[in-house]
């Protein structure tokens, strides 16, 4: 089935997320963050649900970024290579789709990890 062509000109409604005792001007960029995980995560997903929403569009904050640094006395140690490193961080965020598994008003997520 193929959904509605949508553009962001035809969006119907913005909003934005704020604190109830936020009276600062400046935001500390990992409030930033905070604030988008809460929209791409909580906020977004019960939108979604909502029949006739067509999309959910993200805009502003500041997407959480996870690095992996390593110490090369470390891998040395544990014996441990460069490669055994990414391999292991991409088995870890390998993602194959599984579909939805609709529950009362709750939908989870599928997937399948190696």
């Amino acid at each position: 089935m193929l959904g509605p062509v949508s553009t962001a000109l035809g969006e119907v409604y913005q909003y934005t997320l704020e604190r109830a005792d936020d009276g600062r001007r400046e935001l500390a960029r990992t409030e930033l963050i905070e604030r988008r995980n809460v929209q791409d995560w909580v906020v977004r997903p019960l939108l979604r649900s909502i029949q006739g929403v067509a999309e959910i569009n993200s805009t502003g904050g500041f997407v959480k970024e996870y690095q992996v640094l390593v110490e090369p006395d470390r891998l040395r140690y544990y014996r441990v290579t460069i490669r055994d490193v990414v391999t292991a961080l991409a088995h870890n965020n390998a993602n194959s789709g599984g579909g939805v598994l609709p529950y009362r008003a709750e939908q989870y997520l599928v997937r399948e990890s190696a």
